[in-house]
């Protein structure tokens, strides 16, 4: 757990045990996702270079811009991306509790507008 008194929440949530000691995830350090990967893609390449006010080390979301065009542009590729088992094993939306998620009816039956204005307001930042 982390943080402290009754702030405290799980860095990580196990639908199954995991015996100590036991590896969570192993990936090969040719797929790992990283900005290195990323400006070795021959097709992203020239987008970052080219658009230094979305990607560049400036820019205070550059770094996560590049992560995220590279996340975006291996999920297009489908089976065709060397991401793709990765990718499979993340969850989808549906399987999270992202308060961004929930439909307007669950937020609705909490009865807490300020909960309700702050998913509305992380859903347009996020959709910005």
């Amino acid at each position: 757990m982390f943080g402290t008194g009754d702030s405290k929440y799980p860095g990580m949530l196990a639908i199954e045990n995991i015996a100590k000691d036991e590896p969570i995830v192993k990936v090969p350090s040719r797929l790992i996702i990283s900005h290195k990967a990323a400006f070795d893609q021959p097709e992203l390449r020239d987008i970052f270079y080219d658009n230094p006010d979305v990607f560049g080390k400036h820019v205070s979301l550059g770094d996560d811009n590049v992560l995220d065009a590279y996340i975006l542009y291996h999920l297009s590729l489908g089976e065709k991306s060397k991401h793709y088992h990765m990718m499979q094993c993340w969850p989808s939306p549906d399987d999270t509790d992202i308060l961004m998620n929930w439909s307007d009816d669950d937020i609705e039956w909490l009865q807490d507008p300020t909960l309700s204005e702050d998913c509305q307001k992380g859903y347009e930042e996020f959709m910005n």
